[in-house]
């Protein structure tokens, strides 16, 4: 092994610890590694500030930004206190019901808008509603995290690693909902059947109706921005499910297309608007492209690599179920944003040793997806959402969340294992 190479390695390990532990922020800890490896490689000449430039990919922060910036005119609105309300509101209280319509919500609401941003607007409207009704916020809370897992991984846009598997796979729109949509309507079953026997207390009898007179239209800030806002996200989601057809886009440019109209449209406060965006996250895609695209150059995911190819044996079926539990159980212990980065171009060099990468990376979708809900610390959903219950009375504790969250983790990966072998020609296919 090369000197430089072994250095790259050093900091990348380096790197991912310091994400890990939270001692500094993630974006800090990813951008000091890059530091590291633009030092190690101009000292050594093997790399350069052109080849950090072409490691990122702004196809994946461009949509990531369009995104952004529509959601926080929705929020803006108050679409989404409203739609939670509502939906508690047609539960009428019941504790069952409740679970299964918010739950719902926040499935659908991943399909459309990253998971993260789904449990932050529908987790806190969550535990007003539970302090209300008098119950436990517990069961709902993560109902709602592993939903909003298990929905994201549906679509193109519904979670950060479907973003850039999709782009590194040249994967559609319509090609996630195609091939993932009915793995994840039976792994949302599966779910919604792990919670009813977990938390066997919840029956369908009516609570106390305080929470039911809340007027759901007060909650809405600005009507005709919420029904502009609804509409372009409408016609942008129209663009991605066209673009296969006709348009021949990138997924970047159908998202800043619904950005600039949403903002056009709206006419909100700019200011208002910059302050909602994720800028540390995009920062820390960017410097993740750098981190990954540096060891990949320098030789070391090829390495990895082999060592996936070897314990597939060459066997395509193989290799399509070893990244899916490999990925499944890594993802639910690390974060799945820097996992996935990682792992497409080690999918990249296992298809030059002859093994077709198509179903390699619907594997790792379907893994680092369900693989989320193992831990608590396993998705961004999972953190924001026990970090948000231990304000209250009712706060999800490591012990509950592998209690529940672990065996959904295994019977959807089941799920997916059993759908990719079953139709495995199928996911030869993009």
């Amino acid at each position: 092994m090369e000197p430089y190479t072994l250095l790259a390695l050093i900091v990348f390990i380096a790197s991912f610890i310091g994400i890990l532990t939270n001692k500094i922020h993630r974006t800090i800890a990813v951008w000091i590694g890059c530091i590291a490896m633009l030092v190690i490689g101009r000292y050594y000449n093997v790399l350069n500030e052109n080849n950090f430039f072409s490691f990122i990919d702004f196809n994946v922060l461009g949509l990531l930004l369009g995104m952004m910036i529509m959601v926080a005119i929705l929020e803006f609105s108050g679409f989404f206190e409203f739609a939670a309300v509502k939906v508690a509101k047609i539960s009428k209280g019941k504790k069952w019901l409740l679970l299964v319509l918010l739950g719902t919500l926040t499935t659908l609401m991943s399909l459309v808008v990253d998971n993260t941003t789904a449990i932050i607007i529908i987790a806190p409207l969550t535990i007003k509603i539970a302090n209300r009704l008098n119950i436990s916020a517990i069961p709902l809370l993560m109902s709602e995290a592993l939903l909003s897992n298990i929905g994201g991984v549906a679509t193109l846009i519904g979670d950060p690693p479907n973003i850039m598997i999709g782009s590194a796979a040249n994967f559609s729109f319509n090609s996630f909902i195609i091939h993932l949509g009915l793995p994840v309507l039976i792994a949302w079953l599966v779910t919604l059947s792990c919670m009813k026997f977990f938390y066997k207390d919840l029956d369908n009898r009516g609570l106390k109706s305080e929470v039911l007179d809340i007027d759901e239209w007060t909650l809405v800030k600005n009507k005709k921005m919420m029904f502009l806002s609804l509409s372009v996200l409408a016609f942008t989601i129209t663009l991605f499910i066209l673009n296969d057809y006709f348009l021949h886009l990138q997924i970047a440019t159908i998202g800043l297309i619904g950005a600039g109209l949403s903002l056009a449209i709206n006419l909100p406060e700019i200011g208002e608007v910059t302050k909602n965006i994720e800028w540390s996250v995009l920062l820390f895609f960017a410097g993740l492209f750098i981190l990954v695209g540096s060891i990949d150059k320098l030789g070391v995911l090829r390495a990895i690599g082999g060592g996936l190819l070897s314990a597939s044996k060459g066997n395509t079926v193989y290799a399509t179920i070893l990244i899916l539990w490999v990925s499944a159980f890594i993802s639910s212990v690390i974060d799945n944003v820097p996992f996935t980065a990682a792992m497409i171009p080690i999918i990249k060099e296992m298809g030059l040793h002859g093994i077709p990468t198509t179903p390699l990376f619907w594997a790792l979708a379907l893994g680092v997806g369900f693989g989320g809900n193992g831990t608590p610390i396993g998705s961004t959903a999972g953190v924001v959402t026990v970090s948000l219950s231990e304000k209250t009375k009712h706060a999800i504790s490591a012990k509950e969340w592998l209690r529940v969250g672990t065996p959904v983790m295994i019977l959807t990966c089941v799920v997916s294992t059993i759908f990719l072998l079953l139709l495995k020609d199928f996911f030869m296919t993009t």
